[in-house]
């Protein structure tokens, strides 16, 4: 029986490991981090954060609007992030990336209904 590469056998066991299984299906010291998202929703997040980071960095060029529109679609992003994560398993870096701007809307949100002196 002819013995397979290295190379050849690595690439079996990368397929099997993440077409084979679901990662929600693999044991949690298996389940690995990946950077871009498997799942629909995990890419309407990252859609969402971009989207919010363009329109905030352009406020101050379009307007009010933007803002407005750049803090809502934030805090879409961070919702929609959050189902990624809880309800879907996604394990993605950019879908844990995308709950920053939700943050740092409710971090904007608070500061604003505390009050300024």
């Amino acid at each position: 029986m002819p013995r397979a590469s290295l190379a050849a056998r690595l690439t079996c066991e990368v397929v099997k490991t993440t077409h084979g299984t679901s990662p929600s299906r693999l044991p949690a010291g298996q389940r690995r981090l990946v950077l871009l998202p498997r799942t629909q929703l995990g890419e309407w997040a990252v859609g969402l954060a971009a989207a919010s980071i363009v329109l905030l960095s352009s406020w101050g060029f379009v307007g009010r609007l933007s803002g407005v529109a750049g803090l809502a679609m934030g805090l879409a992003a961070g919702v929609v992030s959050l189902a990624a994560i809880v309800r879907r398993d996604e394990r993605a870096l950019v879908v844990f990336a995308a709950l920053l701007p939700l943050l740092s809307v409710v971090g904007f949100l608070l500061a604003e209904l505390v009050g300024h002196d």
